[in-house]
């Protein structure tokens, strides 16, 4: 495994103990029309488990899903930079923190985070984050049903930013679309929060789609991938990767072009991504893809 496993250990150590530390693609909006009753909660949620008593191997990742053994952006290790040395290790930290806030794998959070802005500076920051630098362009649109379903977006620090006449600013994509307002986020772990929420909405919605347990009984890198694929892509994409897995079909992409022309493809990739540092920095068990 990746070398930084040892720096994070270390820094938990001196967490634990109390030393010296201090606390791609187009975005789609959430098809309203399939949204459940006024008020619906998506509550209880729990970490996918796995029977696996051992993660699964880079280089069985990397043969299953057709993934370069580098550090490229979409190499296996494109992200691993990201968690070197002391500041690795406390972007680590915070991962862990979010990705438990909101029920998320920490492995699949981060690459979520990673794959939309790729310093971890900007996650650390403490100065504002405006909502289309981070990710979630229609955080005004979906931010009501978000708060809804997932409790932990009540903690996010935010407002509305407008111009000197007292309007709110907007914000165009590259598409020629209309956003909605932007929204001015108070430092970078609430940004980190926003678009965690923003995942953990999509996530939700996908294990809602299916009967009772039939969502975690898919392998992880199938529930990774249709969460990337629904947040990245659109729900709708989403949800049906996921009725197409639980047929009893493969749904994932494994080689082959990646980009916005290519989301399945691009999303199994980072579902390959997410799995490895989900393992190598998190030391969960995940099995092979």
């Amino acid at each position: 495994m990746a070398s930084f496993a040892g720096d994070y250990e270390s820094f938990l150590a001196g967490e634990m103990s109390g030393n010296n530390w201090q606390p791609e693609g187009r975005r789609t909006l959430i098809d309203q029309r399939r949204e459940g009753p006024e008020g619906e909660q998506f509550l209880g949620l729990a970490f996918p488990s796995s029977a696996s008593s051992t993660c699964c191997s880079d280089a069985a990742i990397g043969r299953a899903l057709g993934i370069v053994l580098d550090t490229s952006r979409n190499g296996l290790f494109g992200f691993d930079s990201a968690f070197s040395g002391a500041g690795g290790a406390q972007f680590a930290v915070r991962v862990r923190s979010i990705a438990q806030r909101v029920h998320l794998d920490p492995g699949l959070l981060a690459t979520n985070l990673l794959a939309e802005v790729q310093r971890r500076a900007v996650w650390m920051s403490g100065a504002p984050l405006q909502s289309h630098m981070v990710g979630v362009d229609y955080w005004h649109e979906e931010r009501v049903r978000i708060r809804r379903a997932i409790p932990a977006a009540a903690g996010i620090r935010e407002k509305v930013v407008r111009d000197a006449s007292g309007r709110p600013r907007r914000f165009v994509n590259e598409l020629g679309k209309d956003t909605g307002p932007i929204y001015q986020f108070a430092s970078g772990e609430d940004g980190m929060l926003a678009l965690a929420c923003a995942v953990a909405y999509r996530d939700a919605r996908l294990r809602r789609s299916l009967p009772t347990g039939a969502y975690d009984r898919l392998p992880p890198a199938v529930r990774f991938a249709a969460t990337r694929l629904a947040f990245n892509a659109g729900l709708r994409r989403g949800l049906r990767m996921v009725a197409q897995a639980a047929a009893g079909h493969d749904p994932l992409v494994r080689r082959g072009s990646t980009g916005p022309s290519h989301p399945i493809r691009t999303a199994s990739l980072r579902a390959g991504q997410a799995i490895h540092l989900s393992c190598a920095v998190f030391h969960n068990t995940l099995p092979c893809p």
